[in-house]
C-alpha cells in the first residue's frame, strides 16, 4: 500500500512540476512579448503650430522627427496647426498613448509644456525655444540666436544700401528679444551707419500683415527686410515685387521664393535640435534645462549666398563666421 501511495504522490508531484513549468513558460513569452511591443521601442511625438509643408518652422520640426524616426527605429506621431489653448490637451493625448518623449515646438507652448509635465511628470518633455526647464522632465532646446542673430544682421549690414533694416519677427519671447538684439550687434559690427528696425507682429502665421508691414517699412525707406517668420515665401514675394529692395529668410533656404532677390537664410537645422535631445531622452540622460546649439554642432547655417555680396562682402562675412566658430569672437551666450 505504501509503494502505490507512494507512486500516485510521485506521479502528482510531476504532474504539478509540469504544469508549474508550463505555466512559467507562457508568463516568461507575455513578458518578453511585451517587452518586444512596448518596452524597447522608443516613442515621440511633437506638437506644431502650423502644418507641415509650410516650408518653415513647423515643417522643419516635422522632418526633425521623421529624422528622429528613421535613425532609431521610433513609433512618431505629430499633431498639425495645434494654438495654444488646445496644447495642453494635445499632449495629454500623446501622454495617455504612452510617448516617451513629447516636443512642443514653439515658444507659444510655454504654459501648456509646464503644465504637462507636473501632469505627466514620468513623461520627459521638450520645447523649442528659450527656457531654464524644471530641472526634472522638461527640458528646452534652441539654436545659439547670438550667433543667427549676430551673422543675419552681419550680412544686412554689408548687403544695404539705404542703411535702414527691418527684422519682422513673431512675438517679444525671451529668445526672440535676445536674437534682435544680436542682430543688432550684427549689423553694427559691418555698417556702423546702418540702424535696425525691429517689428514683433504678436503672429508667426499672418502674411497679410506681414506683407504690409514690409512695405510700411520698405516706404519708410528699408532696403533689406530679414523675415522670421512662419509661411515665409508669400511675404518674401510681397517684399521682391519692390525694386531695389532685397530679403533675408529664415528656418529653410528661401531663395527659390525670389531668386536674386533673396541675399541669404538663417538655415535652422531643427533635425538636429530634434535628434540631438531625443537621444538623451532615449539614454536616460535627459535633464530638465535649456540645451543651446549652433555653428559647432550643424544646428545653424547660412544659404549660399549665389552672388548676391560682392566677393569682398562675402569674405568678411565668412571671417566673421569663422571666427565665431572657433572662438576668436565672442559674441555671448
Amino acid at each position: 500500500m505504501q509503494t502505490r501511495a507512494s507512486q500516485i504522490i510521485f506521479a502528482l508531484a510531476a504532474l504539478i512540476a509540469v504544469l508549474l513549468t508550463n505555466c512559467m513558460w507562457a508568463d516568461d513569452e507575455i513578458a518578453k512579448k511585451a517587452s518586444t511591443d512596448t518596452g524597447n521601442q522608443f516613442r515621440a511625438a511633437i506638437i506644431l503650430p502650423g502644418v507641415i509643408d509650410d516650408h518653415s518652422w513647423s515643417q522643419a520640426g516635422y522632418e526633425g522627427l521623421k529624422v528622429l524616426e528613421k535613425r532609431y527605429k521610433a513609433t512618431v506621431d505629430f499633431a498639425p496647426n495645434i494654438v495654444d489653448r488646445d496644447a495642453l490637451a494635445t499632449a495629454r493625448g500623446f501622454a495617455k498613448q504612452n510617448f516617451d518623449f513629447i516636443i512642443f515646438h514653439g515658444g507659444e507652448f510655454i504654459a501648456a509644456a509646464e503644465a504637462a509635465a507636473r501632469e505627466f511628470p514620468r513623461i520627459k518633455f521638450s520645447i523649442t525655444t528659450g527656457h531654464p526647464g524644471n530641472n526634472r522632465n522638461l527640458g528646452a532646446v534652441v539654436q545659439r540666436v547670438n550667433e543667427s542673430g549676430y551673422l543675419s544682421g552681419f550680412a544686412a549690414g554689408l548687403k544695404t544700401k539705404t542703411n535702414r533694416i527691418a527684422y519682422l519677427t513673431g512675438f517679444p519671447y525671451p529668445v526672440n528679444k535676445e536674437e534682435a538684439e544680436f542682430l543688432k550687434q550684427g549689423v553694427k559690427a559691418a555698417n556702423p551707419k546702418a540702424e535696425v528696425i525691429v517689428e514683433f507682429l504678436y503672429t508667426w502665421t499672418d502674411t497679410d500683415k506681414a506683407s504690409k508691414v514690409a512695405l510700411k517699412q520698405i516706404a519708410a525707406g528699408a532696403d533689406l527686410i530679414i523675415i522670421n517668420l512662419d509661411h515665409n515665401e508669400e511675404v518674401i514675394k510681397a517684399v521682391a515685387s519692390q525694386p531695389d529692395v532685397f530679403v533675408i529668410g529664415w528656418t529653410k533656404d528661401q531663395y527659390y521664393a525670389a531668386p536674386n532677390k533673396v541675399v541669404t537664410s538663417v538655415i535652422s537645422d531643427v533635425s538636429t535640435l530634434v535628434t540631438n535631445t531625443a537621444d538623451l531622452a532615449q539614454r536616460g540622460r535627459w535633464e530638465g534645462k535649456l540645451y543651446r546649439l549652433g555653428l559647432k554642432e550643424k544646428a545653424l547655417r547660412f544659404a549660399p549666398f549665389r552672388g548676391s555680396l560682392t566677393p569682398e562682402q562675402e569674405e568678411r562675412f565668412n571671417k566673421a563666421r569663422n571666427d565665431i566658430l572657433i572662438g576668436k569672437l565672442d559674441v555671448g551666450l
